[in-house]
């Protein structure tokens, strides 16, 4: 059996996010098929493990600060490399499990950092997103001259790094609107191999959601310590929330689930109507509330988990162009797809006034998921693109 030094910014536990959640179930697998060892980022106390090594971060480092975008540009890596640097760092350790390693598997671009120039084995790399596409649209909807100046430059910088990490990899996994966007902007040299971000496919064998029992009731899931996921829902509520209030006499609600900072909640209170739920302790019974799902994402890149799962339930989904990429989505059939306000709002109106759409829409979608995104093909096909 091959050995793998498994490394990720995060252990996967307590799971509160897509990525995160990809990457228990990557991990869970590949205890089956390697024997495994695990290196981990932790913003608390450290747990020494034989079989796993975990290094603390620097709070203040690890803030996106002017101060540290600043470091970064010091020590000539993207902010994210210098933001994920710890500084009580073991290199003689890693090392050593580096060398009892036949594979690295590093989990996210900015882990990239720990992996030893002298290292013989096979490098996989797997890519959550194209992260300097997020840099990119980020820059594009920013109203200042100056930051969006800034965003850009990271962006260059970011893709400088992934593409070096890309090239020097042996295979390199990432969603297929990804690898087109690396390989378009100049990494069409790298080994790249498809993978799906999927999500809580055990909805699958939940109950669909019976619509007309249901109240005016919308749902975001994802959490908001995520920069694209927060500026997608303000963007919602500053240009639609009022209009969807107004047409159904403010009988709508907005329920938000995932991790939300105090600031956060603080913010979002200003609008009648918005639930903070935050985390839950039953998925299924949170979206069983729910006539329509949206996910009003202005910038982000790779697979939106939160799509899929939201298919797994059979719910109608609203979302833009950049929330459908990746997913055989069909404006229409299986989500409604909208970019402007306007468009965003209509097609919002339109299924919660036609419970019979929301049924068609949703059944489309579930069947969807259940056809084209299985976690065990996905990872059967990782594991045989590793074994090659």
């Amino acid at each position: 059996m091959k050995k793998m030094l498994f490394i990720s910014p995060r252990e996967p536990v307590n799971v509160a996010g897509g990525g995160l959640y990809k990457t228990k179930r990557l991990l869970a697998y590949f205890c089956e098929k390697f024997q495994v060892k695990e290196f981990y980022l932790t913003e608390s106390n450290p747990v020494s493990q034989e079989n796993m090594y975990q290094v603390k971060i620097n709070d203040k480092k690890y803030q996106p600060t002017l101060a540290n975008l600043i470091g970064s540009y010091i020590e000539g890596v993207p902010l994210s490399v210098y933001r994920n640097t710890p500084e009580d760092f073991d290199r003689e350790r890693f090392n050593e499990l580096a060398s009892w390693a036949d594979i690295i598997f590093v989990d996210h671009f900015f882990m990239y950092q720990f992996v030893p120039d002298s290292f013989a084995g096979k490098i996989i790399f797997h890519e959550h997103n194209a992260e300097f596409n997020i840099w990119e649209r980020r820059a594009s909807i920013e109203g200042s001259i100056l930051k969006s100046l800034l965003l850009k430059r990271e962006a260059k910088r970011v893709f400088q790094y992934e593409k070096k990490s890309a090239l020097a990899s042996d295979l390199v996994f990432a969603a297929p609107n990804d690898i087109a966007c690396l390989r378009n902007a100049g990494c069409d040299s790298a080994s790249f191999a498809t993978t799906y971000h999927l999500g809580e496919d055990s909805l699958l064998d939940t109950t669909p959601n019976n619509f007309k029992d249901l109240g005016n009731n919308l749902v975001f899931l994802g959490g908001l310590d995520w920069e694209p996921n927060f500026n997608g829902v303000l963007w919602f509520l500053e240009n639609c929330w009022d209009t969807l209030r107004s047409e159904t006499n403010g009988e709508v609600q907005l329920h938000l689930i995932g991790k939300i900072s105090e600031q956060q909640k603080a913010q979002l209170s200003e609008y009648e109507g918005v639930v903070c739920l935050g985390f839950v302790d039953d998925l299924n019974d949170a979206l069983s509330q729910a006539k329509v799902f949206i996910c009003p994402l202005q910038f982000g890149s790779g697979m939106k988990v939160k799509n899929i799962t939201a298919c797994y339930k059979g719910l109608p989904i609203v979302t833009t162009t950049i929330g459908a990429e990746s997913i055989e989505f069909v404006d229409g059939e299986n989500c409604l797809i909208a970019d402007q306000p306007k468009e965003f709002v209509n097609a919002i109106s339109s299924l919660l006034g036609s419970n019979e759409l929301c049924a068609e829409i949703g059944a489309n979608a579930r069947a969807m998921s259940e056809k084209e995104y299985s976690w065990d093909e996905m990872l059967n096909s990782m594991y045989l693109e590793i074994i090659k």
